[in-house]
């Protein structure tokens, strides 16, 4: 009927979103990530056309949850893998979109609506496979993707063949080449000086200045007395001349006075 309601949500596209509101989604994915249980791996699948449900879950690895998958349906998966070696162990996981080789073209358009909606649910993963080839999830390939999505391999070189840890060795022979360095070394012990120090400094800073402030102040008195030695011998030179000039009139005055009479 036209007055009915549609119940499906559809993005902006106007392909229909999924419903990923039942609560046993949630229950499996929190299984997985926690470190309190085996969980390895979750699996849901669809009820109808656009609803996920919840389907199986396991703690055998991935070779257990590739057997769970129906080449006949859409699956999608959350797997918790241990990668690293004996030194460092990490914790990842990989999102799987299994679109199994008998699905229908209709039912494979609906994954790229929905695969979205329930990576989101999913939450945060370090690998993300759409595949719809069993041979893609085999262990070894699946820890191939981590490895190169981590930008490093730990499981090649010296642990191809299977891991030995050597920090043990490596450990003791790091000591004993120290040692070795250590005594050939030309650093010897601190070696503190044992005699009594003198009472006085020999050279005496502190009236070294007072010293030179005197000597400058003399310098400047001995200035002193020689400009004011110079100052008397141009007024004794000043009074000879005045009393020289003196004279000179009074001789003058004189012989004028002597001829005025004759």
């Amino acid at each position: 009927a036209k007055g009915r309601s549609s119940s499906i949500v559809r993005n902006s596209t106007g392909l229909a979103m999924a419903d990923v509101s039942a609560p046993e989604l949630k229950e499996a994915i929190a299984d997985v990530r926690s470190d309190a249980t085996d969980t390895a791996w979750c699996l849901f699948g669809y009820e109808g056309k656009s609803k996920i449900v919840f389907e199986r879950k396991g703690s055998g690895g991935v070779d257990e949850m590739v057997a769970a998958l129906d080449d006949a349906k859409v699956s999608y998966c959350l797997l918790r893998v241990v990668s690293g070696d004996q030194e460092s162990k990490r914790v990842k996981f990989v999102f799987i979109a299994y679109v199994g080789p008998n699905v229908g073209g209709l039912a494979r358009g609906r994954v790229g609506g929905h695969k979205g909606g329930v990576h989101e649910l999913v939450g945060q993963s370090h690998v993300d496979i759409q595949t719809d080839d069993k041979d893609d999830l085999t262990e070894a390939v699946i820890k191939d993707k981590l490895a190169k999505a981590a930008g490093a391999n730990y499981d090649l070189g010296s642990n191809a063949s299977g891991y030995e840890t050597n920090a043990g060795n490596i450990k003791a022979s790091a000591a004993t080449n120290y040692k070795t360095l250590e005594k050939e070394s030309n650093i010897g012990p601190v070696a503190y000086e044992t005699f009594a120090r003198p009472k006085e400094t020999p050279v005496d800073l502190g009236t070294s200045g007072a010293r030179v402030g005197l000597g400058a102040r003399d310098a400047y008195g001995r200035e002193r007395e020689c400009e004011g030695e110079e100052d008397a011998g141009e007024t004794r030179s000043r009074e000879r001349n005045g009393r020289e000039k003196g004279t000179v009139h009074e001789g003058r005055r004189m012989d004028e006075g002597g001829r005025g009479e004759d």
